[in-house]
C-alpha cells in the first residue's frame, strides 16, 4: 500500500529559534504562522511512501510558502493561478499513482527499488521532454534520475559538482564573460550551446582560483561532467557534442604528502581533551582512522554490527564502496583501536559508533588538536593546480586533515616493514603504484635522516 503527499523543499525560516517554535507548533498541531516562512519561492516534490520508505518526486513547481495549504496540500486561492496551479499538481500526482498501479501489475517481482526506480527513471525523463529547461534544471532531473541508479558516495560528488555549478554561474553572471550564458532565460543560466574547450577551461580556472581544488580533484569534476553532458545529450536536451572532447585523463602531478611520524601520531593519541567533548571525539576518530587506515567517510559510518571477534581477535567487517563498486576488506584491529571502541561502548553497542561530525567541522577540529599536540614543525609544500606549482610554508598541523590519517598509516605501516600487499588488503587500494608514491617518500626521509647522520658540519666536497 502506498500513500502520496505534497510537501515543499524548504518551507521555513532556516534559524535555531525558528525551529523550535515550529517543532512546538507543530507538536501541539498549530498553524505555522506566516511570520516562520521562508520569504522565497521553494519547490514542490511528491512525496511516495511505501513500507514506511520515501521516494521523493520533484515536480518542477515552484511556490512561496505563504500561498501553500499545509493541511490540505494544495495552493491557497490567495495564489493568483491557484485553480490552474492545483490542476497541474492534481496530474502530476495521478499519473504517478496511475504509474505506481501498472508497475505493481506488471513487474514480475515488484520491490520498494523497483518501484523508486521506476517512477524516478519516468519522472526525470518527463521533466526534460516537457518544456525548454536551463542548464541547472535539466542538471536537477539527471540527478532525481542518478538517486536510484548510483551508490550514496557518487551521488555526493555529482552533488558537490552541482554547487560548484552554481558558484561558477553566478560567477560568469558577474564578470564581464557573458558568452556562455543564455541571455534569453530569466536567470542568465549556463548555455548549453556555448560549452566548448574554453568554458571547461574557465571552469577549470575557477575551480583552481576560487575553490583551491587541485588537478587530482578538478579531473573528478570533468568526469562527473562529461557524463551529465553524455546524459543530457541522449535525451534530447541539447545537440553540443564537445562533451565529447573534454580532458579526463588523471594527471601525474607529485603533490607533497602530509604524513605524522609515529611520535607525532602519539602525541595525539595520549591528548587528554575531555573537559573539551566535541575535540575528544574528533581526536577519537582521527585515530581510529589513522589506526585502521580507512577513509574518513567509512570511519562516519561504521556500525557496532561491524565489529566482529575471531581467533585473531577483533576486526572491522567493512564493505568499502567505491563508484559503483563495492569491496569486502577485514581490517584487523589493534590494541589501541579497541581502546577506543571500549571507550565509545559507555554509549550503547547499538548503531554507529561515532556520533556524526561532517567534513568541514571534522577537519578543522583535527588542525587544533594537531596544534594542541605540539605538530608545529615548519613544513613545505607543494601543490599543482592548472599548470602552476604553488609551494606554502607553515606549522605542520595547518596542512594535517583528515586524509592524514590515512596517508600516516600507509607510510607508517610501509616504514615498519609491513609487506605493501598487506598494507593494500587493510587499506583497499588496488593500484600498486600508489604504494611506490608512499615508498619514496620513505626513501626521501630515510635519505634526509642518514645525512643528518652521516654528514659532517661545515665539510665541503670539491
Amino acid at each position: 500500500m502506498a500513500t502520496f503527499h505534497f510537501y515543499l523543499d524548504k518551507p521555513f525560516i532556516e534559524s535555531p529559534e525558528a525551529k523550535e517554535q515550529i517543532k512546538a507548533l507543530k507538536k501541539q498541531k498549530k498553524e505555522i504562522p506566516v511570520s516562520l516562512l521562508s520569504d522565497s519561492e521553494t519547490a514542490i516534490y511528491l512525496y511516495v511512501i511505501v513500507d514506511r520508505k520515501t521516494i521523493k518526486l520533484r515536480t518542477q513547481e515552484r511556490i512561496l510558502p505563504k500561498h501553500w495549504n499545509f493541511n490540505q496540500q494544495t495552493v491557497r486561492k490567495n495564489h493568483s493561478d491557484s485553480a490552474n496551479f492545483n490542476i497541474r499538481l492534481r496530474d502530476f500526482k495521478d499519473k504517478i499513482v496511475n504509474l505506481h498501479a501498472e508497475h505493481m501489475k506488471t513487474a514480475d517481482n515488484p520491490t520498494l527499488a523497483s518501484i523508486r526506480k521506476a517512477l524516478q527513471n519516468h519522472n526525470a525523463e518527463k521533466n526534460i521532454a516537457q518544456r525548454e529547461n536551463t542548464f541547472l534544471e535539466i542538471y536537477d532531473a539527471f540527478l532525481a534520475f542518478q538517486t536510484a541508479n548510483l551508490k550514496a558516495l557518487t551521488i555526493k560528488k555529482y552533488n558537490t559538482l552541482k554547487k560548484h555549478l552554481i558558484g561558477f554561474e553566478s560567477h560568469l553572471q558577474k564578470s564581464s564573460n557573458q558568452r556562455f550564458l543564455n541571455h534569453s532565460s530569466d536567470n542568465n543560466s549556463i548555455e548549453f550551446a556555448a560549452i566548448d574547450k574554453d568554458f571547461i577551461l574557465e571552469f577549470k580556472r575557477y575551480l583552481a582560483n576560487e575553490k583551491g581544488h587541485l588537478n587530482d580533484t578538478m579531473v573528478k569534476y570533468m568526469e562527473c561532467l562529461k557524463y551529465f553532458l553524455n546524459w543530457s545529450f541522449d535525451r534530447g536536451a541539447h545537440k553540443n557534442e564537445i562533451f565529447k572532447d573534454i580532458d579526463v585523463k588523471r594527471t601525474k602531478d607529485k603533490n607533497d604528502k602530509i604524513y605524522l611520524t609515529s611520535e607525532e601520531f602519539y602525541k595525539i593519541y595520549d591528548l587528554d581533551l575531555s573537559e573539551t567533548p566535541g575535540l575528544e571525539l574528533a581526536k577519537d576518530m582521527f585515530c581510529f582512522q589513522t589506526l585502521t587506515g580507512q577513509r574518513v567517510s567509512d570511519i562516519q559510518n561504521i556500525k557496532w554490527s561491524d565489529i566482529a571477534t575471531t581467533e585473531d581477535g577483533k576486526e572491522w567487517r567493512l564493505y568499502q564502496i567505491k563508484g559503483s563498486k563495492e569491496k569486502k576488506i577485514n581490517v584487523p584491529l589493534f590494541d589501541d583501536a579497541i581502546t577506543i571502541l571500549n571507550k565509545h561502548a559507555s554509549r550503547g553497542t547499538t548503531g554507529k559508533i561515532f556520533p556524526y561530525i561532517s567534513n568541514p567541522t571534522l577537519n578543522r577540529y583535527v588542525k587544533e588538536i594537531a596544534e594542541l599536540a605540539g605538530i608545529n614543525s615548519e613544513v613545505k609544500i607543494r601543490r599543482n593546480s592548472l599548470n602552476t606549482t604553488k609551494e606554502r610554508t607553515g606549522f605542520k598541523y595547518e596542512f594535517v586533515t583528515t586524509h592524514t590519517a590515512r596517508v600516516t598509516f600507509v607510510t607508517i605501516s610501509l616504514e615498519k616493514g609491513m609487506r605493501p600487499e598487506t598494507v593494500m588488503a587493510i587499506t583497499g587500494h588496488e593500484d600498486y603504484k600508489t604504494m611506490k608514491i608512499y615508498q619514496q617518500l620513505i626513501d626521501k626521509v630515510k635519505n634526509q635522516e642518514a645525512k643528518a647522520v652521516w654528514n659532517r658540519p661545515n665539510m665541503k666536497i670539491a
